[in-house]
């Protein structure tokens, strides 16, 4: 059975990790962003600690529900392998990069399945903008395309 580090490392060959943007700028992000509630298409409902960060949840009462999850690594290059990490643990084939969907979001994305039979809702997004690793999924009973969330918070990161 292959280890998480060797699945990890498998994945590098398949996504082309050695060829994604390594954003060079001066040092990377220290302080955690905070995400920009009130530029968030849905209402703050709470906070709580997540490995490496915080999950912020968003959503109606009888509504959409989103979460929010943001991770700040030591470096960009760590940030990019926990990406594939998360890819490591889904439980599809393969997870389409976000450029492959014509997202540009994040350095590097990863993007859920579109699913056209709820108007193109496009119900998950994980990148990595710099050091900082977020995942946008839409978790409630009623499905919600997160890419507009995913589109503020990459906006308020850079």
């Amino acid at each position: 059975m292959l280890g998480e580090e060797n699945v990890v490392e498998a994945l590098k060959e398949s996504y082309g990790f050695a060829d994604w943007p390594r954003p060079e700028k001066e040092g990377v992000i220290q302080p955690l962003p905070l995400l920009p509630h009130d530029r968030l298409p849905l209402p703050f409902i709470e906070r709580s600690p997540f490995y490496l960060g915080y999950q912020d949840m968003f959503g109606e009462t009888k509504g959409p529900l989103v979460m929010v999850r943001v991770q700040r690594h030591p470096t960009v290059t760590s940030a990019q392998e926990a990406l594939l990490v998360h890819v490591a643990r889904s439980m599809a084939p393969r997870v389409p990069l976000g450029s492959e969907q014509g997202l540009d979001i994040g350095d590097v994305s990863i993007t859920g399945h579109v699913y056209e039979d709820r108007d193109d809702a496009l119900l998950s997004v994980t990148f990595a903008r710099l050091n900082i690793l977020v995942d946008v999924s839409s978790v409630g009973e009623q499905p919600y395309s997160v890419d507009e969330f995913a589109r503020t918070i990459d906006e308020a990161i850079r």
